[in-house]
């Protein structure tokens, strides 16, 4: 049976636990059709290789009986025309507007599990992004683009941006782990057939990288 969420009770939620954990926000709303907040914390910007990363909380919702709740912890790489997310690497849930005991554990553990992000995002956030910088060979950065979960024709889109990089800091003498994710990120956004299947395929994109580099 269907169950709402309403959105301004997890708002009220979500903001005491960022109140909790002394952090200051700019709240944006980001879309008219459905109940989407995004909490920019730039307080904490972090800048890597030429890019600005700023770590936000984003809550999506929409009870139309189609959409599922989505609430996620990660950061915005803001590069060119670029604005997509790795929205996982902190914190991402999925809420199915389906009533059980699914749907009240999941919603009862948003405040936990926010301040678990929000507690990563402050004591260990910026060293982890950091170690994206550390470098990587021309035949590493190869073989983790091809055991990438990404269509072919994105990682032949990346391949070919090893060899001739679409900016100066990604170049193959400077190759890195978080140059790699610009490109294939980059990649993605070209190849993908639309903003929002690129975001989706994105969500974990950094995180891979850094699984398969280790």
């Amino acid at each position: 049976m269907f169950k709402r969420i309403e959105t301004e009770s997890v708002l009220s939620v979500v903001e005491k636990a960022i109140e909790d954990q002394g952090l200051s926000f700019r709240k944006v709303s980001r879309r008219a059709d459905m109940d989407y907040y995004v909490y920019h914390f730039e307080d904490l910007n972090t800048e890597i290789n030429g890019d600005m990363v700023t770590p936000s909380l984003r809550i999506i919702n929409n009870n139309d009986q189609k959409t599922a709740f989505r609430i996620m912890t990660g950061c915005l790489r803001w590069v060119c025309m670029n604005g997509l997310s790795a929205g996982d690497l902190f914190y991402s849930q999925r809420i199915i507007h389906r009533e059980g005991q699914t749907f009240d554990d999941k919603l009862h553990d948003i405040p936990f599990r926010v301040a678990a992000s929000l507690d990563y995002l402050q004591n260990h956030f910026k060293d982890d992004i950091e170690s994206m910088s550390q470098t990587i060979e021309l035949d590493q950065a190869i073989q983790i683009i091809g055991n990438l979960k990404v269509p072919d024709k994105v990682k032949r889109q990346a391949l070919y941006h090893l060899y001739y990089p679409r900016r100066s800091e990604d170049a193959r003498h400077n190759l890195n782990l978080w140059g790699l994710w610009n490109n294939v990120n980059e990649s993605l956004r070209e190849k993908s057939g639309g903003t929002k299947a690129a975001i989706k395929t994105n969500d974990q994109l950094l995180s891979d990288i850094k699984i398969l580099a280790a």
